[in-house]
């Protein structure tokens, strides 16, 4: 493959990867928005239920929300009867699964961006490499001509 496509599919590497890393990013900052209608609407029963045991809490917001905890879809393992689930001592937090969901939410997108944004550093250098060694074979071939034409025309090799 000669080095020109290659610098370019390297150019072409480099700018989707940030492309996508840009739009994780934008993601991470929307991500309640984003992963409510997941839970409320295209989550099915089962994983509801797996999440609620796995991060010790039920319901979106609390068990107590209308529309989005159901006891008898949901009141199973550790939301069997949130009545008898002992509250957080700070007022201000409720026992739903907003604030644990989120955070493995954003542990993940928070890690997937900053690896993809790390890579494309690695991109750029190996694309600046490849320059460079272009650049170096164009100058190799511009004093070999040089070379070449002084030696026909008998004066000798310019090296």
């Amino acid at each position: 493959m000669p080095l020109g496509v290659y610098l370019i599919v390297m150019f072409l590497t480099f700018v989707v990867t940030m492309g996508i890393a840009t739009v994780i990013w934008f993601t991470t900052l929307r991500e309640r928005t984003l992963v409510f209608p997941a839970w409320n609407e295209q989550l099915p029963v089962a994983a509801k239920r797996f999440i609620q045991d796995d991060l010790k809490c039920c319901g979106w917001f609390n068990a107590t929300t209308a529309g989005l905890f159901d006891i008898n879809e949901l009141g199973t393992g550790f939301c069997a009867n949130p009545d008898k689930l002992i509250p957080d001592p700070d007022p201000n937090v409720l026992i739903g699964c907003v604030d644990k969901l989120a955070g493995k939410v954003d542990f993940v997108l928070n890690t997937t961006f900053t690896s993809l944004y790390g890579f494309t550093g690695i991109e750029l250098a190996l694309f600046l490499t490849a320059a460079c060694l272009a650049n170096l074979r164009i100058q190799q071939k511009r004093f070999l001509r040089i070379d070449e034409k002084l030696r026909l025309n008998g004066k000798g090799g310019f090296v």
